[in-house]
């Protein structure tokens, strides 16, 4: 019992030389959130869904997996990240990036990836065309977009790719990758 003690207390003193006020702690740099759309059941069941419009999702030619999230005359938005930006971290991010793998009926479609934030407060479009050279090929399509300062916690953010219905897209494996600034802890 004497040695346990005695290891305490060396560990009491050890611990108390390190100043909590010399280290410098950073929130995570990034948050990446994904999906490859191969259950969507769970992804409906989740308490704070953030993968909505799932009725995009089909069985098909996907580019891993089954499902895809499938663009035509009849639906003209792909699966939607949304979701509070209070619900996914507790500071703003100043930059976020979607990427996903693409494949269209034709070569440089006339779709956008689209990233907007309660209503129009921010509303932001990317074109994908140049991305899909090729008809028939999966792409990966890459967009980032950099946040204003003057968002809340409270807006709500979506972002997903729009078909103008003028050729048939098809998503797979979406992912979402929010920045955040460096803050220090106290």
């Amino acid at each position: 019992m004497r040695i346990i003690g005695l290891y305490f207390f060396a560990l009491l003193i050890a611990g108390s030389c390190i100043s909590p006020l010399n280290e410098v702690k950073k929130d995570p740099e990034s948050i990446t959130f994904t999906t490859d759309l191969e259950n969507i059941d769970s992804l409906n069941q989740i308490s704070l869904p953030s993968w909505k419009h799932l009725v995009s999702v089909k069985e098909g030619n996907a580019f891993s997996g089954k499902n895809e999230s499938v663009l035509d005359n009849n639906n003209e938005f792909s699966v939607v990240f949304e979701q509070k930006f209070g619900y996914l971290h507790k500071i703003l991010p100043e930059k976020l990036t979607f990427s996903a793998m693409v494949n269209a009926n034709a070569p440089m479609p006339e779709g956008s990836v689209v990233v907007s934030v309660s209503g129009n407060k921010y509303y932001r479009s990317y074109p994908i065309a140049e991305f899909i050279p090729k008809a028939d090929n999966w792409y990966k399509v890459i967009a980032s977009f950099n946040l204003p300062d003057s968002l809340l916690m409270s807006d709500q953010v979506k972002i997903y790719v729009w078909n103008r219905k003028t050729n048939v897209l098809r998503i797979d494996n979406p992912e979402v990758t929010l920045y955040f600034p460096e803050v220090n802890k106290d």
